[in-house]
């Protein structure tokens, strides 16, 4: 029951309160290592669906991939720039 209410971060997992007060510590910084190897796997997945050919950036399968890795950077962008 004692359980806090408050909105969380999206990309973090930590409280809104934390990350505009700039309170982080160094093991707050895990969830940015794990969006950068989130990162990674999905620019290899859509590198690999492309394979190299600009006519497959309209192939329907291509537009979820580049979707996800558009929002793991904004959340990437968002958690670098707020610790």
């Amino acid at each position: 029951m004692g359980q806090s209410l408050e909105k969380k971060c999206i990309a973090t997992n930590l409280p809104y309160s934390m990350l505009r007060q700039g309170d982080l510590s160094m093991e707050d910084v895990r969830p940015l290592k794990r969006l950068e190897k989130e990162l990674e796997r999905v620019r290899k997945k859509l590198h690999q669906s492309v394979r190299g050919e600009p006519s497959r950036l309209l192939d329907p399968t291509v537009l979820p991939i580049s979707r996800e890795l558009d929002l793991l950077i904004v959340q990437y962008q968002y958690l670098k720039h707020n610790i």
